[in-house]
């Protein structure tokens, strides 16, 4: 049964969804300069609007980016990488090993943060 103050994926608006992801990343640390900021901030929406898209990062994710950005998914996977490297060193902390799992977490804390609302 689902908590009466889940908020709908779909029903999100956008302001209020980018508003969510953008304390997240800058939680983590992403430094908004970097060109994978962008890159995650969209996986990050992505992967809230659409379930089996974030279980697809390789094949799902990383194509849908890189559309959307005019990009190719290699330069859409090699941004987020570094741009999460560069949170964890501002951070000193070592925790997500993969973009992946990197991703799986943001998503989760968004959910949480738009919940609180």
């Amino acid at each position: 049964m689902r908590n009466s103050k889940t908020v709908s994926p779909r029903k999100v608006g956008r302001t209020r969804l980018a508003s969510a992801i953008s304390y997240v990343l800058n939680e983590e640390g992403i430094p908004p300069e970097r060109k994978g900021y962008h890159y995650l901030a969209c996986a990050i929406e992505l992967a809230y609007r659409d379930r089996e898209m974030a279980g697809l990062v390789c094949k799902g994710l990383y194509p849908a980016v890189a559309k959307v950005f005019s990009s190719s998914p290699a330069a859409v996977e090699r941004s987020i990488r570094t741009a999460i490297a560069c949170g964890r060193a501002a951070r000193e902390k070592e925790g997500v090993k993969t973009n992946a799992s990197f991703i799986f977490r943001a998503v989760e804390k968004v959910k949480i943060r738009l919940d609180k609302r």
